[in-house]
């Protein structure tokens, strides 16, 4: 199976936890303050370039969402650098069939699947229609399962240390 390189985790794909998630919650805040600065001032203010005096928003402090996003980041590239150690230790240990299985790419297969399915459906009646559709779906749903093991091991192991590291008495 083709394995992709270590180095991969700096892909954007390490965004899940990061930076989005943890600016929409400071841009709300950011938003009431501007909404409740409006109230307080209300039409009555006009704008002029010469005008010194403008009102003030208070903006919520940044460094803390700077903090949570590199905490998320570095924690998915954790999980995606396991995640390929995990992927090197089956291709090594395990037998090829199943190391097949736990590897295979979930959307190619996907693709393939509907490619040589699709063809049967045609011209068969709508009892049958149904009775294959769930068979695939059945199968889609084992190969699913198994191809996102290790994702799902190396998001526990994850946890697990950090967990543990949590509640080590002498990192408090």
């Amino acid at each position: 199976p083709f394995l992709t390189p270590v180095v991969c985790f700096l892909m954007p794909c390490l965004c899940r936890r990061s930076f989005l998630t943890q600016l929409v919650p400071w841009v709300n805040e950011l938003q009431e303050n501007l909404a409740e600065v409006a109230d307080e001032v209300g039409s009555e203010y006009d704008y002029d370039e010469d005008d010194d005096e403008q009102p003030e928003v208070e903006v919520p402090p940044f460094a803390p969402v700077l903090r949570r996003c590199g905490v998320g980041a570095t924690r998915d590239a954790a999980v995606l650098f396991l995640r390929r150690i995990y992927e090197i230790l089956v291709c090594s240990a395990v037998e090829p069939r199943l190391a097949s299985k736990l590897l295979k790419d979930l959307h190619a297969s996907a693709l393939r699947k509907q490619a040589r399915c699709s063809w049967q459906t045609e011209f068969s009646s709508v009892a049958g229609i149904l009775q294959s559709a769930s068979r695939r779906v059945g199968g889609m749903a084992q190969t699913a399962g198994r191809s996102s093991c290790l994702q799902y091991l190396s998001e526990m192991t994850i946890n697990q240390l950090i967990i543990v590291y949590r509640t080590m008495p002498s990192v408090r």
